[in-house]
């Protein structure tokens, strides 16, 4: 009698599903990645990506203020709850998201303006502006200047 093999397949063993299994676990929670955005494509037709970052205020940052300074073209800067009694000027092309608009309070205190957007492709979320100055023309809550989209 000759032997028989059997003519189905055995699953093969994937090597990888473990150690990736593993490393998905061994990662912090809240682990914040850095994204890519594409980029205009340029005259050789190649797309460019750059690099962006979420910023956390007031984890990282003290201040909504610093964090913009920090900033690069197409960062998030993502605003816990509480209280700001700052000025704010958005001079880079970032989005700026508060954690829930009725708690995450950007407040002038009365005088100027609260937030200036003087950039262009600015995404402002999430946030209540209040008590900026009352000098007509010159102060609002949020002043829109040159800033285009």
């Amino acid at each position: 009698m000759g032997s028989r093999r059997s003519t189905r397949k055995m699953p093969r063993q994937k090597k990888w599903a473990l150690p990736l299994m593993a490393l998905l676990l061994l990662l912090p929670v809240g682990c914040r990645f850095p994204a890519f955005l594409p980029v205009k494509a340029d005259q050789s037709g190649l797309v460019n990506f750059i690099r962006t970052v979420t910023r956390v205020v007031p984890d990282q940052y003290p201040t909504i203020q610093s964090a913009i300074n920090n900033a690069n073209d197409g960062d998030t800067i993502f605003v816990e709850s509480g209280t700001y009694f700052e000025h704010i000027v958005v001079n880079r092309t970032v989005s700026l998201v508060g954690e829930d608009s009725q708690t995450t309070i950007v407040d002038a205190n009365g005088t100027g303006r609260g937030l200036s957007i003087v950039r262009g492709y600015v995404n402002i979320t999430g946030f209540t502006v209040r008590k900026s100055g009352s000098a007509y023309g010159q102060d609002a809550g949020i002043w829109i200047e040159g800033a285009g989209h």
